[in-house]
């Protein structure tokens, strides 16, 4: 290679614009936390946290309106039962097991108590009388709020049932 002259340097492609880059990296970022999200969500409600009812196990509901039944059906409900315990032998429950974990919902904790304070008095000021000087009965200082603490409440937990 020889040199003949000046030779001016190569041109360098630009460089790429950031332009909307950062702006794309935290919607990217935004729609990434969006689905964990989501998919935490959708694992935390799966049956793992269903409760399970044996056969037998003691209920009690109270419904907020009253429960109206069709007669016809109620009927043919009584008829079917009727039909199916004469042709088949009555069944044996047993009785509920006891469940492996129990739970403990916590409790919600109590707010704090605030006792108000005094404003307090200005003092009071009887003007004196043929030269006396002025009486000035003090006042009664104004006294802060008492605040005591509420407790915290407590999370719920599972734990080993009792046998």
């Amino acid at each position: 290679m020889s040199a003949v002259g000046a030779v001016a340097p190569p041109t360098l492609p630009p460089l790429p614009s950031l332009g909307n880059g950062p702006r794309n990296a935290l919607i990217g970022i935004g729609v990434g936390l969006g689905v964990v999200a989501v998919v935490g969500i959708a694992l935390a409600a799966s049956h793992h946290g269903d409760v399970r009812l044996e056969t037998g196990t003691p209920l009690e509901m109270v419904l907020l309106a009253p429960l109206q039944l069709d007669p016809e059906h109620v009927i043919a409900a009584v008829q079917q039962y009727s039909t199916r315990s004469a042709n088949a032998p009555q069944e044996i429950v047993q009785p509920p097991k006891r469940p492996r974990m129990c739970y403990d919902p916590g409790s919600p904790g109590t707010s704090d108590t605030v006792i108000p304070g005094s404003p307090g008095t200005p003092p009071t000021v009887i003007p004196g009388m043929n030269g006396m000087p002025d009486i000035v009965i003090p006042g009664t200082p104004a006294t802060p709020d008492t605040v005591i603490p509420g407790s915290p409440g407590t999370p719920g937990s599972w734990y080993a049932c009792p046998r």
